[in-house]
């Protein structure tokens, strides 16, 4: 078997792009494997180029993994909306929908993201422990408002792909998956994938 992993991405901001883009290497060094995540572009053309809306990507998502995994001949296909909300019990019940919507057959394939609030505040619980890397403190960043979330990512609330990636650089990834209960959910989804095709 190969060690590129092709994948396709469906999401709705560029954030949640960088953030994917950067993270799974990562995992994958968290994880000591010797795999590569390849987004495939002719994919990316079709559902991941532009920004699209919330409820763009909602009604998208299950043809988008049919194709990845028929059409595109991909091995994974990740989904990433924001919750918009800060509800532990919302997230775990919007997961399950969305994943129920998916064929069974393509389950294990089609991995769902979906930060508690925005991908922002998973770039909050980053940046925190950048700047306090000897705490332990748990902080509740998922009840900052996600406009706030973004002011204090980015310094406005429009998105900075240059600060993403900085931040995104040496992530201390064992910290945000201990202090983000989406994030870690999201971990153990790809971790599990990992492990299913070793």
């Amino acid at each position: 078997m190969s060690n590129e992993i092709k994948y396709g991405l469906i999401c709705e901001d560029k954030p949640q792009r960088i953030f994917i883009e950067k993270i799974l290497p990562a995992i994958l060094l968290l994880l000591d494997s010797d795999k590569t995540f390849i987004e495939d572009n002719e994919f990316r053309k079709r559902f991941g180029g532009a920004s699209m809306p919330k409820q763009k990507v909602l009604k998208l998502y299950v043809e988008a993994c049919s194709q990845a995994m028929g059409i595109y001949d991909l091995d994974v296909c990740f989904v990433g909306v924001d919750l918009d909300d800060n509800n532990n019990e919302k997230f775990l019940a919007d997961y399950e929908v969305m994943r129920n919507s998916i064929h069974h057959s393509l389950k294990n394939s089609s991995i769902i993201f979906i930060p508690i609030q925005c991908v922002e505040h998973w770039l909050m619980h980053i940046k925190w422990n950048k700047e306090n890397p000897n705490s332990t403190k748990n902080i509740p960043h998922e009840n900052t408002k996600r406009i706030e979330a973004k002011r204090e990512i980015y310094g406005s609330k429009v998105a900075d792909a240059g600060l993403i990636n900085e931040l995104l650089n040496d992530v201390n990834l064992e910290w945000l998956i201990s202090h983000s209960f989406s994030f870690n959910h999201f971990y153990k989804l790809v971790k599990d994938y990992l492990n299913s095709i070793a």
